[in-house]
């Protein structure tokens, strides 16, 4: 591996590597560009979009959905609903129902986030960094991984270890882990113990071929992990008309081209039985494919 790539993984921190995994056969995409492109798919097949900040879900007094209100005023019904709300789900269905207990997701899912930092290569650097692999550092502090380079240039570290911002939701009583209620999400506001971690990570894959890059910008990216990190694609059991398709658990986005036909499957009742019991509301949460992606430290400790 040292001598591969051009010899741009020749300083990386190998303390303790006993092993090391190489996938020729891997892939990577743009994210952007690939929900840009099935957006327009979407749109290209009937699909309309209406954009909107969602204020709370409608519910009946014995909790049958109806629909969505936006912060504008403006509410939309439908005969079948699904939320797709990632990290924001728990927060959304209690402030929507905050007595309706039966209806909330408890410790379903959970809203955790990783911090990733980038760097704006020179056209010099891109020539460089062009054709390097995901690189994943597992041992030791090295805790994170490299993304191949966009072709504007943007070279992205991300640190592998996740963080939940858990607070009283008071009309619920529940204690719930969601995104900043803020702007954006604050997804910007990144403190500097992260920025740390981000430039620990850039140094441990990189070595002294980091030594002149600096982050141009930061951000935390937050998503909803489920205790056994499956999906949760499933009717709400305790809730007609509503119906959910999130727990991406930061491994959803590969799913991309795929997922949406057992979404399908599962509102036609058409999905196999055992889709049905894995992916369920209700279910067994033991099992964890990667513990290290569960949430055991606070936003708030993170100065």
């Amino acid at each position: 591996m040292k001598t591969m790539y051009g010899g741009l993984f020749k300083g990386t921190d190998w303390r303790g590597v006993k092993e090391v995994f190489i996938n020729e056969g891997s892939g990577w995409a743009e994210a952007t560009k690939a929900v840009q492109k099935v957006a327009e798919m979407a749109k290209a097949n009937g699909v309309e979009f209406v954009e909107g900040d969602v204020e709370n879900l409608v519910l009946t007094l014995n909790g049958n959905y109806l629909g969505v209100l936006t912060k504008d005023g403006r509410t939309f019904r439908a005969d079948k609903v699904i939320l797709s709300t990632g990290a924001g789900t728990a927060n959304l269905l209690a402030d929507s129902a905050p007595q309706m207990h039966h209806i909330l997701a408890g410790d379903r899912i959970t809203a955790a986030a990783v911090v990733s930092g980038h760097v704006k290569l020179s056209q010099t650097e891109y020539e460089r960094f062009k054709h390097i692999p995901v690189f994943d550092h597992a041992v030791g502090e090295v805790l994170g991984a490299v993304l191949p380079p966009t072709t504007d240039g943007i070279l992205k570290f991300y640190v592998d270890v996740t963080f939940k911002n858990t607070r009283l939701h008071e009309r619920s009583g529940y204690m719930i882990s969601a995104p900043p209620n803020e702007s954006d999400q604050a997804q910007h506001t990144v403190p500097k113990s992260l920025q740390e971690e981000c430039y620990r990570v850039m140094k441990g894959i990189l070595g002294k071929t980091a030594e002149e890059f600096k982050f141009d910008s930061f951000r935390m990216c937050w998503d909803g992990i489920t205790p056994n990190q499956d999906f949760i694609i499933s009717a709400h059991p305790r809730c007609q008309n509503l119906y959910i398709a999130t727990g991406g658990s930061f491994h959803g986005w590969k799913f991309l081209p795929i997922i949406g036909e057992y979404v399908v499957k599962m509102l036609d009742s058409k999905l196999d039985a055992d889709l049905v019991k894995r992916w369920a509301w209700d279910r067994d949460q033991k099992g964890s494919a990667q513990k290290k992606f569960i949430p055991k430290r606070e936003l708030e400790d993170l100065t």
